[in-house]
């Protein structure tokens, strides 16, 4: 089997580059070569200065601010233990008061009722406490682990013996670590035993107690927060590493809060990576320079971060590096400007590609690149310009497109804005500008859908181009809106367009609903007149002349939706069986006669929303799925819409938006319960369940008359009113 040697593969490859760069030399120009071979080399000088430069300054930067942390965090370290140190000994004065372990002997000997002996140990303890600032609180704990005094009251006789501080207090001095109390002020303590007054070589020291002293960690807070020599994101931090938990104590800066462990987990990573806790080291970690000196204690492992950013370190070096590096940039700005001005005259036909580039990419796609030489670069310029003029073509139709109504073809918002810009000028007046709003469109949409709306409105846009002239600009700026301009144009010639528009209106219907709309003008008749004052009051009179005329058009509308309603034989069938149990369970509810019209009719409408849901949902045989179900649970308030827009059916549509709402709850579309619900909405419920129950449906056989009142008995107090159900049952059928 053949090997290959590793180190014979590399003069081939080197010998590959070097046929790769001659067959790019030999068919390059002149002019590439000496650009190519100029900006190579001077960006490589440029870049093995740059980084020559960077690597040198950063390197000695990170030393300098490395040795002043390291010091920093030793010197910080010396002062912690100092004062830690200091603690220790005063808590040492406190144990060695003789009137208050004879006061605690006395007291133990006593079983605790020697009041006398306990208010002794109180003052002396108090008065320790108050001669110190750093001492939060002392406590003296007989040998059974109970506080018998404290500096705070609520402490006295509880229960230490589980406490660790009890546990090590009894064999020797013990320093805790440290703590946050419940208002994130930082503390540790000292215990230590209490021994016997008397004491002998022949009768060694005898434990009757234990001292606990909580000190605060305000003075090595106060050490913490110096940050001199540090700059502006320097940080100082204490940290304990003990069984295996890391805590830090970090006075943040430029705020007198300590938060409690701010940093026990965003630091845990670094100081366990980085930290020999017995050693002075220093490390770096995500864009910072640290350094650690640990602090000499007998239980603890504690220590000293310090640490600084390296953006600030390298802040004073970056101003310079940053002039180091325009500088370079202007030599090689220089250097390309004389070696381009040399050649320049060369190559003229380049700089005519260059220059046409630049045209077509700033968008002036009808400039022509014109060469003498029909070489390469004639070829590549005939290119550019047949680009040019294709892009030229699709621009021209993309502004068309931009500028029209892609439902009616007419001009949209963006169209009408230029050409009033266009036309609001003296040779135009008068100008007259027609606005337009279809009425009943809502209405049309919610009763037959969307695609029968659209047809109103392409119908509605068809006659008000046909009606106007060739200079005048129609346009569709809103859903049902359309804007008229029509420059040189009288009152008279606007009233008799009008006039015209309207007939053909008349003349034009969609689903068998008359095509209508209101409108309004004002003429711009003198060019000290302000434009925006024209439209608002075309505007005006158009929503004036809509407020008469839209009502009488709402109500054509309805009456238009009603007999469609009624056109299915079986729906009216239904409507009808559905009125007539309404009419009954009124009667026997005395109900008046306003209200018993108001309940028959009702009944006769109660599914007006199903003329706006597909037919063959409502004819569907099989189970519906959840999508189809929720199209047809929509006709109640498909109804409701219909109804609510004429003050003469708004009673109606409530009671038509509520007849599918159940006694608990459970019905749609406002899950309402009880009486919440509208009692002919409740009469409604049970006269449509008994008619549908009782006839053929596409999706069941008709019920026997006694299966369908047992069903509606089984219903009762769920889908319907018990006690409507108990008298439709009794009084009506």
């Amino acid at each position: 089997m053949n090997k290959t040697n590793p180190s014979s593969t590399q003069p081939s490859i080197i010998l590959s580059v070097q046929r790769f760069f001659c067959q790019l030399f030999n068919h390059t120009s002149m002019r590439s070569k000496l650009v190519f071979l100029y900006v190579s080399s001077l960006i490589i000088i440029i870049s093995l200065m740059v980084l020559v430069v960077q690597s040198m300054g950063y390197g000695i930067l990170e030393q300098q601010t490395t040795a002043q942390l390291t010091a920093l965090a030793a010197s910080k370290a010396s002062q912690i233990s100092s004062l830690m140190e200091q603690d220790y000994e005063r808590t040492n004065l406190i144990a060695s008061r003789t009137q208050m372990r004879d006061s605690l002997i006395a007291f133990s000997s006593s079983g605790g009722n020697q009041s006398a002996s306990r208010e002794r140990i109180m003052d002396i303890i108090m008065d320790a406490s108050a001669s110190v600032d750093s001492i939060r609180n002392i406590d003296i704990l007989n040998t059974q682990g109970i506080i018998v005094a404290s500096t705070s009251i609520p402490r006295v006789n509880q229960d230490l013996t589980e406490d660790l501080s009890f546990k090590t207090g009894l064999t020797g001095r013990y320093q805790s670590d440290f703590f946050w109390d419940p208002l994130d002020r930082p503390y540790y303590f000292y215990s230590m035993p209490l021994h016997h007054t008397f004491s002998t070589d022949e009768n060694p020291p005898q434990v009757i107690g234990v001292l606990r002293v909580e000190l605060s960690l305000e003075r090595l807070m106060a050490v913490l927060s110096d940050h001199t020599g540090l700059g502006q994101t320097g940080e100082i931090i204490l940290v304990s590493q003990d069984n295996g938990q890391i805590l830090a104590l970090n006075p943040l800066r430029n705020s007198e809060h300590v938060p409690s462990q701010p940093l026990s987990i965003a630091t845990a990573m670094p100081y366990d990576n980085g930290i020999q806790w017995d050693e002075q080291v220093s490390f770096s970690y995500v864009n910072t320079i640290m350094a650690y000196s640990p602090i000499d204690l007998e239980h603890h492992t504690w220590g000293i971060i310090t640490s600084v950013s390296t953006e600030e370190m390298t802040a004073p070096y970056q101003t310079l590096f940053q002039y180091f590096i325009l500088f370079t940039i202007a030599l090689l700005i220089f250097g390309s400007i004389a070696i381009l001005a040399g050649i320049r005259n060369s190559f003229i036909n380049i700089e005519k590609l260059l220059e046409g580039a630049r045209l077509f990419g700033n968008g002036s796609l009808d400039h022509r690149i014109e060469l003498a030489q029909k070489d390469e670069l004639g070829k590549l310029a005939d290119s550019f310009n047949d680009m040019a003029g294709k892009l030229k073509e699709i621009q021209d139709q993309m502004m068309h497109l931009s500028f029209k109504d892609q439902l009616t073809g007419l001009g949209n918002r963006r169209f009408y804005e230029e050409e009033l810009i266009r036309l609001d000028t003296p040779r135009h007046l008068p100008l007259t500008i027609l606005m337009g709003d279809v009425n009943g469109l809502k209405l049309t949409n919610d009763a037959f859908g969307h695609s029968t709306g659209d047809e109103l409105l392409r119908q509605a846009a068809a006659i008000l181009r046909e009606e106007c002239r060739k200079q005048d600009i129609v346009c569709r700026v809103g859903g049902d809106e359309f804007i008229l301009l029509l420059p040189n144009t009288t009152e008279n010639e606007v009233n008799e367009m009008i006039f015209r528009i309207k007939n053909k209106l008349g003349q034009t219907k969609v689903a068998n609903i008359d095509l209508s709309i209101s409108f309004g003008y004002d003429i711009k008749a003198h060019a000290k007149l302000h434009i925006q004052e024209i439209l608002e009051s075309a505007e005006e009179k158009m929503y004036s002349n809509k407020l008469s005329e839209s009502k009488a058009m709402r109500q054509k509308t309805i009456e238009v939706i009603l007999n469609s309603y009624f056109q299915d034989r079986a729906e009216r069938r239904h409507a009808h069986g559905v009125a007539a149990l309404c009419e009954g369970m009124g009667k026997a509810l005395n109900l008046s006669t306003e209200r018993l019209s108001l309940l028959k009719t009702a009944g006769l409408l109660h599914d007006l929303g199903n003329i706006a849901i597909d037919p063959s949902l409502l004819q569907q045989k099989n189970p519906l799925g959840e999508k189809d179900w929720s199209e047809i649970k929509r006709h109640p308030e498909i109804g409701y819409r219909i109804l609510s827009g004429a003050s003469e059916y708004q009673e109606v549509a409530e009671l038509l938006l509520g007849h599918h709402e159940h006694w608990d709850g459970t019905g749609y579309p406002r899950k309402l319960k009880g009486e919440e619900i509208s009692i002919e909405s409740r009469i409604i419920a049970i006269a449509e369940a008994y008619d549908t129950m009782t006839h053929d449906q596409p999706y069941s056989e008709a019920m026997a008359n006694q299966e369908a009142v047992d069903e509606l008995k089984n219903q009762s107090g769920k889908q319907f009113d018990p006690a409507l159900v108990s008298l439709f049952v009794y009084k009506v059928l």
